[in-house]
């Protein structure tokens, strides 16, 4: 009896240790590009200084509208805290201590996420898909 006792024991220790976990969230951690035409990319990574921080790499292009003279470019460091559902910004270069909150969702099992436009690049769209690229 006492080793029937020990066997059932067994078995359901083992089952409850080979229990599934919960995957992890999604994270923005890695290199990420704009889905639709492909100019802009966005880095997310950890600094010792700012903690987590996002470069973004932006294309020059020329816009009619804000200066047909001469190229336009978004590029910049800014400072990120991610919310879950959304995410802060701050340009890191700018004298404004001012963070703007962009919500965001991931899609395609966290290789891509969605999230406001951020950025006057025109041919967007309100909301920009940007794609894990690594």
């Amino acid at each position: 009896m006492k080793l029937m006792f020990i066997a059932v024991a067994l078995i359901c220790f083992t089952a409850l240790a080979c229990k599934k976990s919960e995957p992890d969230p999604p994270t923005l951690l890695g290199s990420w590009v704009e889905k639709s035409i492909r100019l802009d990319t966005l880095d997310f990574f950890y600094t010792d200084l700012f903690g987590p921080a996002m470069q973004w790499r932006s294309a020059n292009y020329t816009d009619s509208v804000l200066n047909p003279n001469f190229p336009v470019n978004h590029s910049g460091l800014y400072s990120c805290l991610h919310l879950g559902d959304s995410v802060r910004l701050r340009n890191i270069a700018s004298s404004s201590g001012i963070s703007f909150t962009y919500h965001l969702s991931f899609l395609a099992g966290g290789n891509t996420f969605s999230i406001g436009k951020f950025y006057s690049r025109r041919p967007l769209a309100a909301i920009i898909e940007f794609e894990r690229v690594r």
